[in-house]
């Protein structure tokens, strides 16, 4: 979920949200499976330079089955998408790994993105979710700029609400990898910021959640 203006470190890149506060009125999903997805967008130490934005370079995502005891991974996956108002910045590259060779070689435009993932995922048959809200506005933004349709259903889950709720004043706060080291045993899975990996890894505190719901309520009927 690389976004708007950065600072030096990683946790950066959500600096410019709002600070995390409990969430109010959380709604945890009943679905038998939950399309995951994760951003991955360009990005700057410090404000786009003059006449790029902010687009979208990766949408990973993860199908989880909701259903099975305990939740599980069905399937993944990525997409590399070609930037057409900014360039991948050094700073980019080094956060997600990704390079603007690797774009021109392997990345394809958002629309082509778009339908692949309605297409090959089958994104509009499944609600989906993602860490924080940032992934959903983004979607809405670039939708708005380039004339095209979500590829995605319009109901959405915020799995860090979902996890705050749980987890009231996590120490460390509620990073993606943070929240991941509280509910995990051992390091996230793949490289951190790639929106493939990243997804996975949030199926998997998803997981984690719903089984630990389904605990607190076998105990408290």
């Amino acid at each position: 979920m690389a976004s708007s203006s950065f600072a030096s470190t990683s946790n950066a890149r959500r600096s410019h949200r709002r600070r995390d506060n409990p969430p109010e009125n959380v709604v945890w999903p009943t679905e038998s499976s939950l399309l995951i997805v994760d951003l991955e967008a360009t990005c700057w130490e410090t404000n786009p330079p003059p006449n790029q934005f902010h687009e979208i370079i990766e949408i990973g995502w993860a199908l989880v089955d909701l259903e099975s005891v305990p939740p599980r991974h069905v399937r993944s996956g990525t997409v590399l998408v070609k930037p057409v108002r900014s360039e991948v910045s050094p700073f980019c590259t080094k956060l997600t790994t990704i390079t603007a060779e690797l774009l021109d070689s392997e990345g394809v435009s958002l629309k082509e993105a778009f339908e692949t993932l309605v297409s090959d995922v089958g994104s509009k048959e499944y609600s989906w979710s993602s860490w924080g809200a940032y992934d959903r506005n983004m979607i809405k933004r670039q939708c708005k700029v380039f004339g095209l349709e979500s590829p995605f259903s319009p109901i959405h889950y915020n799995i860090k609400d979902l996890f705050k709720e749980l987890y009231p004043n996590l120490n460390g706060g509620y990073g993606m990898t943070n929240a991941f080291a509280a509910v995990c045993d051992g390091p996230i899975e793949g490289t951190h910021h790639r929106g493939g990996d990243d997804a996975k890894n949030i199926g998997t505190i998803l997981g984690k959640l719903i089984v630990k719901k389904r605990a607190l309520e076998a105990s408290n009927p």
